[in-house]
């Protein structure tokens, strides 16, 4: 069915109205600019005398001219906004003063201590205790603040150097529920009251080297030997402990190249079944296995060295070294007993003592089980 106009409503006059009005308003609009725009060309070209009856300029004060707004005030920040610029300009001004007075601090302390210990002073390193071992970080000696001093309680042991050290450098924790951000490193004198080097133990090998416990009980000191900042001794301990590994390794290098020299030199003059013991060839294959480990261990230890010299990341490699400078230093040092036969189980020969020394690499300074899983963990990383 096809519809007729008509039977289409029409729309509310309103809404015709309104459309109409906006139409004539658009028109009205348009002819008005273009007047205004063209009406000096109509009034050049109007005939001389006419110009009167046919146009009439328009003054410049009827015709609207842009004007550019007035420039924006400046708007002032909002009182949180100041407050929070003022906090951040007060805390790094803190910092900065906080900066100025660790390094005043620790230039004193290098003043003051660095030259005793390149004269006549010994020193230790007091981290161990009964509860911490290979857990370091779970000591209990306390350091309470105390105005301008902490005031240190509790018991280290198996700390070298002990009995000859006329300072220590001390860890203990200002904040047990922290954790080992708590712990902080302390300068303690020898003659500090309330301290006192404890027992001396009567050990396996390494006995020209002191090992004593340490006592505190109410020892008092002040703040201005705070090694450090107060919470982060764990970053002191750690260097130490990374470095130190590979001090060690070069220790047990050196162990190992001396057992393996004496016994050498000990093959060469024993004789039995009338020839020289190094003749046999079981015993030149013991000695050429154990120089190849030698050698091994010793580019493990430079090559640790020369990364930390380098300032690369050598935390793996300081592991490494440590771990196998260590057993090889046993290795080599109980060949050199089996060689020496039974002059090498007496005291009147050097090699039992060396394989007493030796035992000590695989122990501290980290045993070699936490090398192993320092490794490990290095190897790994956060995939397990």
């Amino acid at each position: 069915m096809i519809r007729k106009h008509s039977d289409y409503p029409l729309q509310p006059p309103r809404e015709r109205g309104t459309g109409r009005a906006f139409a004539f308003a658009l028109v009205m609009h348009a002819l008005l600019g273009f007047f205004l725009y063209h009406g000096i060309q109509w009034q050049n070209s109007t005939p001389e005398g006419a110009e009167a009856e046919l146009w009439t300029e328009v003054p410049d004060t009827a015709i609207p001219h842009p004007v550019a707004p007035p420039p924006p005030a400046p708007v002032a920040p909002a009182p949180r906004l100041r407050d929070e610029q003022a906090d951040i300009a007060l805390q790094e001004k803190k910092r900065q003063q906080q900066q100025a007075a660790r390094e005043a601090q620790l230039a004193e302390q290098q003043r003051q201590h660095l030259s005793r210990l390149s004269r006549d002073t010994v020193g230790a390193y007091a981290l161990s205790e009964a509860g911490s071992g290979s857990d370091a970080f779970a000591l209990t000696t306390r350091a309470t603040a105390r105005g301008d001093e902490f005031v240190l309680d509790g018991r280290k042991l198996w700390i070298t150097n002990a009995a000859e050290a006329g300072i220590f450098v001390v860890f203990a924790t200002v904040d047990p529920a922290a954790g080992y951000k708590g712990i902080t490193a302390f300068l303690v004198d020898r003659d500090t009251p309330g301290f006192t080097v404890g027992h001396k133990e009567d050990k396996l090998g390494i006995r020209a080297s002191s090992t004593c416990e340490l006592l505190f009980e109410g020892c008092p000191v002040p703040r201005a030997q705070v090694l450090g900042e107060v919470g982060k001794g764990y970053k002191i301990a750690i260097e130490t402990l990374n470095e130190g590994r590979i001090g060690i390794g070069a220790q047990m290098l050196g162990l190992a190249e001396g057992a393996l020299g004496h016994a050498l030199r000990y093959t060469q003059e024993r004789k039995q079944f009338g020839k020289a013991i190094a003749e046999f060839q079981g015993v030149q294959f013991q000695l050429a296995r154990a120089a190849t480990d030698v050698e091994a261990a010793r580019l493990l230890v430079y090559n640790a060295a020369r990364l930390r010299d380098a300032q690369q990341p050598f935390l793996t490699e300081a592991a490494m070294c440590k771990l196998f400078a260590s057993e090889v230093a046993e290795r080599t040092a109980s060949l050199a007993v089996n060689l020496y036969g039974g002059y090498g189980f007496v005291k009147d020969y050097p090699v039992e003592k060396l394989y007493r020394d030796a035992k000590i690499g695989q122990i501290y300074e980290g045993t070699s089980n936490m090398q192993l899983a320092l490794i490990a963990r290095q190897l790994f990383g956060s995939r397990l």
